[in-house]
């Protein structure tokens, strides 16, 4: 018997994938896409390892990851005994503090330059780095940043 899951996997993951959908419903739950895995392939991946005939190996490849990640996936199911929620992929993004939103300001109201200059500037003139892509969100918020070409 063919289960929702497998039929889900084959048919409408490949064209979520295609039109790059940030998040999928299934079965009336929303979902976030990560990387490669979603709460349905992990659940996928700790069914098969309960049933113990496929290797990890095995599940590592028609998954598309590494055999080291489905033990890791497999043991914190152990665990827990529930299935591992991943969380939001890649680095968090760190706020500016209010000391460099003053500096930042002091420093676009002195020179009036884009954020890629600006970051320069405050590293030669204040002799503080903060990058440019920080700086462009603290312009953004005071309402200070110009539009970009690429915004148009």
């Amino acid at each position: 018997m063919i289960s929702y899951y497998s039929i889900f996997l084959k048919l409408v993951y490949p064209l979520v994938n295609k039109i790059r959908a940030r998040w999928i419903w299934t079965r009336g739950s929303r979902f976030f896409i990560y990387g490669k895995l979603d709460p349905v392939k992990i659940a996928w991946i700790v069914r098969e390892k309960e049933k113990h005939q496929l290797t990890t190996r095995t599940i590592a490849e028609k998954m598309g990851v590494s055999s080291v990640w489905v033990k890791k996936l497999w043991g914190r199911y152990r665990i827990d005994g529930r299935i591992p929620e991943l969380k939001k992929p890649g680095r968090r993004c760190v706020e500016a503090t209010d000391e460099e939103k003053k500096l930042i300001h002091d420093a676009y109201t002195e020179y009036e330059v884009n954020a890629l200059i600006l970051e320069h500037v405050i590293g030669f003139e204040y002799g503080r780095h903060i990058p440019h892509n920080r700086i462009q969100r603290v312009m953004k918020s005071l309402g200070i940043a110009r539009m970009s070409l690429g915004s148009m």
